[in-house]
């Protein structure tokens, strides 16, 4: 079974406009383990789905969501949450895995809120979770998640709720951000981040 070219084409875009978040090549130490760290949370997500034994069941857009949260939660350890009740279980819909949302997804099965404070999630963020394209709420604050805030996460027009505060994040606040023109809720406080905070991020309206 093989990985459609729809989802192949979704992440060669998004690796794309993550401006090269991947590369290795004149990078620090820490960037390459990393990249190295993101490259095994792939290979393991492309795994699980491929072992899928539903997989040609589900639309496009519901592999392309699947494998997104696959990669979510290999990249943040997943196995070592303090909550992953049924998180992979090919036998349970994604809409049903462990969230403190709700709704999780829409009537359609389409995930809207990704709610998982303070849960022991580790690791990094994947510029993927902007696959998850009508997603409402991003809320993940309390962890111990590292690493940069993923530019792609700008694309996600519909985020009204953002809340990565209390974790270990580092490097600039991305001036992507700036497009999430819909946010109501907006957290990023404890963390590690350097540098100016960009000044349209006080011209969001909502």
């Amino acid at each position: 079974m093989k990985i459609l070219s729809a989802l192949l084409a979704a992440l060669s875009v998004t690796r794309i406009s993550a401006g090269g978040v991947r590369a290795v090549d004149g990078s620090t130490k820490e960037q390459q383990q990393r990249s190295r760290h993101l490259q095994n949370a792939e290979e393991l997500a492309i795994a699980w789905q491929t072992n899928d034994p539903n997989f040609a069941d589900y639309s496009d857009e519901l592999q392309i969501q699947r494998y997104t949260l696959a990669l979510f939660y290999y990249a943040t350890g997943g196995d070592n949450w303090e909550n992953n009740t049924d998180w992979l279980d090919y036998e349970v819909p994604e809409c049903e895995w462990f969230s403190k949302a709700d709704p999780v997804c829409d009537e359609n099965g389409i995930y809207l809120a990704l709610h998982l404070d303070d849960n022991g999630l580790v690791g990094e963020l994947p510029p993927e979770l902007s696959l998850l394209s009508k997603l409402e709420m991003l809320e993940l604050s309390i962890n111990a998640i590292a690493g940069e805030i993923p530019t792609t996460l700008g694309g996600l027009s519909n985020l009204d709720y953002l809340n990565l505060g209390d974790n270990q994040l580092s490097g600039i606040l991305p001036s992507e951000l700036t497009n999430l023109v819909q946010l109501r809720r907006f957290a990023l406080s404890i963390n590690n981040l350097v540098g100016e905070i960009p000044t349209q991020i006080g011209l969001l309206t909502k």
